[in-house]
């Protein structure tokens, strides 16, 4: 019964799902089954495995297809030696907060006994909030990501260095707030490029794959007009000082 539930939250382009494939991979290395809805690219997951030294089972990497609302249809359960991986980006789409009312019952009787089928169950999501409070209350460990070019030092200049954070709670102590277990600095994540990371995923990410694209271009540059002759500056500054003196009295 080696099951878990984990929740990967974080801001756009916080490198979330970067970490999220970073665990899925691993666990592929490790010869482990994954069913995700992250659009990998086989061909490269095949040869950053064979630098690994091992053998790429394509089998073993599953696209979830069809409504999320049902993917515990589509997953296999694990063994306790090796638990089978299940990795779902923009969760919240699908199982959203405020439509925790219309959550089967079957899907949430397979998220309350992953434990029992030695299934690791990863929700990626932006807001943890945002995420059905059905899932939220068995999710395990909580991780926090953070692209650090958004800080600003001093609140003025901006973080020198491409590094991203990743914090790790503990989301199991039952007082309303995650504990802070552990954290790390990433530089350059090894699985950027191993998928789209452009790919739309999630519930109702098909009414924008026919989107009409906006291709931007340089305007055509034409001649300048003549600069009209510049107004003298001692208005400006008689009306200031008028100003000045004035609040004085």
């Amino acid at each position: 019964m080696n099951g878990k539930i984990w929740a990967v939250t974080g801001t756009l382009g916080g490198g979330k799902t970067t970490f999220g494939a970073e665990v899925g991979l691993i666990h592929q290395r490790g010869g482990g089954w994954m069913f995700t809805n992250v659009a990998f690219f086989a061909d490269r997951v095949r040869d950053w495995m064979a630098s690994c030294g091992v053998r790429f089972d394509p089998s073993r990497l599953v696209m979830l297809t069809g409504e999320l609302s049902e993917f515990h249809k589509q997953v296999f359960r694990g063994t306790p030696e090796q638990p089978v991986l299940v990795l779902i980006d923009e969760a919240s789409l699908d199982f959203n907060a405020r439509d925790y009312r219309d959550t089967s019952r079957d899907l949430l009787a397979f998220v309350n006994f992953v434990r029992k089928l030695d299934i690791h169950l990863v929700f990626i999501t932006q807001r943890f909030e945002d995420l059905d409070k059905q899932f939220r209350a068995r999710v395990a460990e909580l991780f926090v990501c953070r692209n650090m070019k958004a800080l600003k030092i001093w609140g003025l200049i901006p973080c020198p260095l491409p590094f991203y954070f990743r914090v790790r709670f503990d989301n199991t102590r039952g007082n309303g707030r995650p504990v802070k277990l552990d954290s790390e600095v990433v530089f350059r994540s090894w699985a950027w490029g191993l998928f789209d990371s452009n790919a739309l995923t999630g519930k109702g990410h098909e009414q924008f794959l026919a989107m009409q694209t906006a291709h931007a271009s340089p305007l055509e540059k034409i001649e300048r007009p003549a600069k009209s002759s510049a107004s003298p500056l001692w208005p400006y500054l008689l009306a200031a000082f008028s100003a000045v003196l004035f609040s004085s009295l």
